[in-house]
């Protein structure tokens, strides 16, 4: 069953947020490599003559507002030894509520700027979002969860709750990582330049008139990241042959 016209209209939002997030990304890069290069204290690895790192990095949407520059902690990251690097991003503030008889849409894009020495590049990359759910039966959830690198979408996966369907604090990991469970792929990326990886986060509700109330129709539905639990991205290089 298709979510009301009206909240597919607002999705052209996501585009938006898309086209100047890449824009800002891409600036950021730009200013990286033409910057004489210092320590890196947001992420720096501790295998010798290897450098990982996430340069800068933006969260911007209904449903977050966050930067390196601003200070924030919403994201770390940890560089493992030798070939990959992990970023932990905790997205509290990206949280759907459906008062009774009401809809909604929240959405959250995330570029990080990711650096690589020079003769490497990124090779792969797996991402695990935890989402949650309490919905009364009256109510159709949605959540989608986009990885792009630079402007090309890479993986995909969606959780629908159809209306009657029973959500208690119910909890969904969604993993994504190209050509997992999907036709889309990682193309090889060239050696020794920045790349800019995005994660794309929808969150839909709406109120199906007409169907069967129940006893719990007055309470408030919830989609939201699951508390404590922070979405983990994992990026794996390679050296250039």
């Amino acid at each position: 069953m298709r979510l009301h016209q009206k909240l597919r209209q607002r999705l052209c939002i996501r585009d938006f947020f898309r086209a100047v997030w890449v824009v800002m990304a891409s600036l950021a890069v730009a200013r990286g490599q033409a910057a004489q290069k210092g320590p890196a204290a947001e992420a720096k690895t501790s295998a010798p003559g290897l450098a990982f790192l996430v340069k800068e990095w933006f969260a911007f949407g209904s449903g977050c507002k966050a930067s390196s520059k601003s200070g924030s902690r919403n994201l770390t990251i940890q560089n493992h030894p030798g070939d990959s690097l992990k970023a932990e991003l905790a997205l509290a503030d990206l949280v759907l509520k459906i008062a009774a008889g009401g809809s909604g849409v929240r959405e959250c894009a995330v570029r990080l700027t990711v650096e690589t020495q020079p003769g490497y590049r990124i090779k792969d990359i797996g991402v695990k979002a935890h989402i949650q759910a309490k919905k009364v039966d009256t109510v159709q959830f949605r959540s989608r969860v986009l990885l792009l690198v630079g402007d090309r979408l890479i993986a995909r996966r969606e959780w629908d709750i159809a209306p009657l369907e029973f959500a208690r604090y119910r909890n969904q990991g969604l993993f994504l990582a190209p050509g997992v469970q999907s036709e889309l792929s990682l193309p090889q990326l060239p050696c020794g330049k920045a790349q800019i990886v995005g994660l794309d986060f929808t969150f839909e509700g709406l109120t199906h008139v007409g169907k069967e109330q129940s006893q719990t129709v007055n309470e408030e539905s919830l989609l939201r990241m699951v508390p404590g639990l922070p979405t983990e991205l994992e990026i794996f290089f390679e050296k250039c042959r």
